[in-house]
């Protein structure tokens, strides 16, 4: 006996706030199979755009992770080795030197904490995530960063344009 808006509703897993109000201005106005069209291909669009972001940044994603891979075998294996023959030297290192020297130390001795860390990291962010203020300063700082800010907000824009002509068609 309930209305197509309130059942989908009930299914906020499936169902967001918008679509249900989307699916209440068409019931109301009679165009209820004109709607579910257009929300059918606005839903297929969003996903082909996930679909491009994902494969757009797979490849800078990879590279910048053997990036730290590398760096990580560097400073594990490969630095360690030229600490000794500096260690042969009777003269004091430049600052970098010494400063390479300490972070091969320390990933020596406490760089199992690194993925643990890093997991951590990742769920408290998930989690204070769901606060509204810690949303909107996360969202601020993505629209700032030097080349995904640009994109981002043109990906938003335009999923605002497709919904609010959406909705005033309904």
């Amino acid at each position: 006996g309930a209305t197509l808006a309130d059942a989908c509703a009930r299914q906020p897993a499936l169902f967001n706030r918008l679509q249900v109000q989307m699916l209440r201005a068409a019931e109301e106005s009679g165009l209820l199979e004109e709607m579910l069209g257009r929300m059918a291909d606005l839903h297929e669009k969003e996903m082909e755009v996930r679909r491009n972001v994902r494969s757009a940044i797979f490849y800078p994603s990879l590279v910048v992770g053997e990036l730290v891979l590398a760096v990580t075998v560097i400073l594990k294996f490969v630095f360690p080795r030229f600490v000794q023959i500096f260690a042969g030297f009777q003269t004091d290192l430049p600052a970098p030197t010494v400063a390479l020297i300490r972070g091969s130390e320390l990933l020596d001795r406490y760089g199992w904490t690194l993925p643990l860390a890093a997991a951590a990291l990742w769920l408290g962010y998930r989690r204070a995530r769901r606060e509204p203020a810690v949303a909107l300063a996360s969202d601020r700082a993505k629209l700032r960063l030097p080349i995904v800010g640009p994109i981002l907000l043109k990906l938003q824009l335009s999923r605002f344009a497709h919904l609010l002509a959406n909705l005033t068609d309904a």
